[in-house]
């Protein structure tokens, strides 16, 4: 879902970033989106369990 999201912005004009916890799930959607004349740029984050855990 997150590529058809990217390319439903990129065609409307919008620059897009790609987020995703692991590097290697970014390249392939990013260089697909390239030559459709979208921008897309590809950004690994990884977000932790962020749950009080002193309750």
């Amino acid at each position: 879902m997150g590529l058809a999201i990217a390319r439903t912005f990129g065609t409307q004009g919008f620059d897009v970033a790609m987020i995703s916890g692991n590097r290697d799930n970014l390249d392939d959607p990013v260089g697909t989106l390239g030559p459709d004349g979208i921008t897309a740029a590809a950004f690994p984050a990884d977000v932790p369990d962020l749950t009080l855990s002193d309750e």
